[in-house]
């Protein structure tokens, strides 16, 4: 058999895998939900208070940029678990005995990721059409104006995301929870870059800024840089509407993006270089020498059975139960933590106590919320991964007790991280904004778990976490900031009731699952 063909069939075995699966429809929803909220104008690009009239150019460029950028970002999170499956499904072991080169496979998952973001861009271009029609201020339907930057920004993005997301996967340091944290880091990071550059943007939105600027500046000659694309629920329209009929891209530009799907391809090949074939001998050698694996990390922070020692199981002890289950729960967050943990967290604490409240408000809390992220990202899905959900919840009202446990331990470990900050607000009588820290601690543990219960696994809370905390604190974005940067974006009573929400959540999805067992 040809490479060509069994790259074919790879793709196709891959791609039809994923359609099957109930996780592509939420995308496709996910990409519908989109278009929804920027037909209801949730979701606008605003110049000031200038916008373009909703004709093909203008909708084609709005459509594009929401691709480039929620797409991109979710995307990611969306097909970057293929080659896990695999080995988790024990396909990979069949794969391993075929012909397949270690490059057809890494270029196989890049070409089917790229399958599934372009469903996604799909959903939004037709959605495009649609909308044009519903808004009724310009029915005329220029298909080349209104679709064609999907095809020149959009799909060369999702090449490069489908690529990104394969060399995730199989380069070890960054396969694991710390590769699902860094790609908001490195978005954003490109996102902005992208801003500066002029034919190399990855994005696109660049182009657009420059362009639309222009046009702007040359109806109103006060106008100031104020292009925003945002999600603006309840927010007054846009005072001024031009006619703007798109641009031509230029050959560099058209040429920067087939550089990029170049590069992208380049990319998945060299992905190849780490990926060790489904050979479980040599997955076994690579995680007791050099950076660890995902996997790795969690055999290594499984007990041991043979330093396990267990105990007859006896009656309910109302007196003794929780102590002992909040002290083990905590024992599990602290398992095997390398030294460097304790001291950076020692340093947040004193920071908190040493810097200026208003940087420590600012910086040493936002370090704090994220430093433990990787830790308790996996409290929810500790069962799945290593197969104890049988033994954990054999004794009596266990779900209730080890819940319970569980969300006040991970809550404790915040307590302690955000004391130096939380003390100082007491004691200067800021009771708002030491009620919203307060909540923010109770809030985390609780996402961690709901999100771990309902997905068995670590990657949502990675993914959702990450982004809320770029979005929230890091921007400030109101109703987002959940332990409050400041004290006007504080919101105490919210996040108490989705702390309740979340809990209540997390004790259903278990209770379901246990009396289906």
């Amino acid at each position: 058999m040809s490479e060509v063909r069994v790259l074919y069939h790879l793709v196709r075995a891959d791609f039809l895998e994923r359609v099957r699966r109930y996780s592509f429809l939420g995308t496709l929803a996910f990409a519908v939900w989109l278009a929804y909220l920027a037909a209801t104008g949730d979701i606008v690009v605003r110049l000031g208070d200038w916008r373009g009239r909703y004709n093909s150019a203008w909708l084609g460029m709005m459509m594009t940029l929401i691709c480039t950028s929620f797409v991109s970002l979710v995307g990611f999170y969306v097909v970057s678990n293929s080659a896990r499956r695999d080995e988790q499904t024990r396909v990979g072991r069949i794969l391993a005995a075929t012909p397949m080169s270690r490059t057809s496979y890494t270029l196989a998952k890049a070409i089917s990721n790229f399958a599934v973001l372009c469903s996604m861009v799909a959903v939004l271009a037709v959605a495009s059409v649609a909308l044009q029609l519903l808004r009724g201020e310009d029915r005329h339907l220029h298909l080349w104006a209104l679709l064609g930057p999907f095809l020149i920004v959009a799909l060369p993005l999702m090449a490069v995301i489908a690529a990104v997301a394969i060399f995730f996967e199989t380069t070890p340091i960054l396969r694991g929870g710390f590769g699902n944290v860094a790609w908001v880091f490195i978005w954003a990071a490109a996102f902005i870059a992208g801003m500066k550059l002029e034919q190399y943007d990855l994005y696109g939105i660049g182009v657009y800024v420059r362009e639309l600027t222009a046009v702007v500046r040359s109806l109103d000659p006060t106008y100031k840089d104020a292009f925003t694309l945002n999600l603006e629920v309840g927010q007054p329209p846009a005072l001024h509407v031009f006619v703007w009929d798109g641009f031509s891209f230029s050959t560099a530009f058209l040429v920067s993006r087939v550089l990029w799907v170049l590069g992208a391809l380049g990319l998945a090949a060299l992905a190849s270089v780490w990926f060790h074939r489904f050979d479980p001998a040599r997955e076994r050698a690579r995680s007791s020498a050099g950076p660890r694996t995902e996997a790795a990390v969690e055999q290594s922070e499984a007990p041991s059975v043979s330093a396990t020692h267990l105990t007859p199981l006896a009656g309910s002890r109302s007196g003794r139960w929780f102590p002992e289950m909040f002290l083990g729960e905590l024992r599990l967050l602290a398992a095997r933590r390398q030294w460097f943990v304790y001291a950076i967290s020692a340093g947040l604490v004193i920071a908190g106590f040493a810097a200026p409240l208003d940087a420590a408000r600012r910086g040493v809390l936002a370090a704090a919320f994220m430093w433990p992220a990787l830790v308790l990202s996996r409290m929810g899905a500790r069962e799945d991964l290593f197969s104890t959900r049988a033994l954990v919840f054999a004794g009596p009202n266990a779900l209730t007790r080890q819940l319970l446990a569980a969300w006040l331990a991970g809550s404790s470990a915040l307590v302690v991280l955000t004391s130096g900050v939380a003390i100082r607000l007491a004691m200067l009588g800021d009771l708002r904004s030491f009620s919203a820290l307060l909540a923010g601690t109770l809030f985390v543990p609780a996402l961690a778990l709901a999100l771990g219960n309902l997905t068995r696994t670590p990657k949502a809370f990675e993914a959702i976490y990450t982004g809320w905390w770029y979005i929230g604190p890091l921007n400030q974005v109101p109703g987002c900031d959940y332990f409050g940067v400041t004290t006007a974006n504080a919101r105490p009573l919210q996040y108490a009731v989705f702390t309740v929400v979340l809990i209540a959540s997390a004790w259903m999805v278990r209770q379901a699952r246990m009396a289906r067992a």
